[in-house]
């Protein structure tokens, strides 16, 4: 899944294992956040700064959504 590159220059990269991870300009992971289930799709950035993300969710099939703050908290899910 490819990373998306955040106003703040961060790259916000996804996996297959359901982990998204932020990583500074020189590749530093500054946090992780995991998610249930076994996909996280290429999370988009609001002009707040937060992240939108859709996971593939618990079951398969179903997906779930997520708001994660700037400092990876999730805000939300549903």
């Amino acid at each position: 899944m490819p990373p998306q590159v955040g106003r703040d220059g961060a790259a916000y990269q996804p996996d297959h294992y359901g982990t998204l991870r932020k990583y500074d300009e020189k590749g530093t992971v500054l946090w992780t956040t995991d998610f249930a289930g076994f996909g996280t799709f290429t999370p988009l950035q609001g002009p707040d700064g937060r992240l939108y993300i859709v996971t593939d969710g618990a079951l398969f099939g179903q997906q779930s959504r997520h708001i994660v703050t700037d400092e990876g908290r999730v805000a939300w899910s549903g």
